[in-house]
């Protein structure tokens, strides 16, 4: 049973191709049960590399991915990009400025997405860093 929520826990943070080389080297079924919880606890605390970009795609504009991975500094960086943009748009509505409020939501999805691959690769460091210091 553990090894269902392992397994459902590392699927969830790392990306398919490092999870199936997880899986493929046979180190999971070495550990026992104590190692497994153990593992099962450290994964639960690891972000999920999906909801950074799905936080990116729904509150980019705002740093919603940012705040997530604990980076309020360009979180806040995107809250006051976007609020300056919508107060130059409210006066002048024709002034053509909305296609900057669209960058800034390119620039955030685009950042999200990197942001989730960079996630997911901590996230296989630390599982994998966590084999090797129960290998010992």
């Amino acid at each position: 049973m553990k090894n269902i929520l392992l397994i459902n826990e590392l699927k969830s943070r790392l990306p398919s191709n490092l999870y199936t080389e997880l899986v493929m080297s046979k180190r999971l079924e070495e550990l026992d049960d104590a190692q497994s919880s153990q593992l099962v606890a450290d994964a639960s605390y690891m972000k999920k590399p999906t909801l950074v970009w799905v936080f990116a795609l729904l509150f980019g504009c705002f740093g919603g991915h940012r705040f997530y991975v604990n980076s309020p500094v360009i979180g806040i960086v995107f809250i006051v990009l976007t609020f300056l943009v919508f107060a130059a748009a409210v006066p002048r509505p024709d002034s053509g400025i909305d296609n900057l409020f669209t960058l800034i939501l390119l620039a955030a999805i685009i950042d999200g997405v990197l942001l989730s691959k960079k996630i997911a690769a901590k996230n296989y460091e630390k599982v994998a860093h966590i084999l090797e210091k129960n290998a010992r």
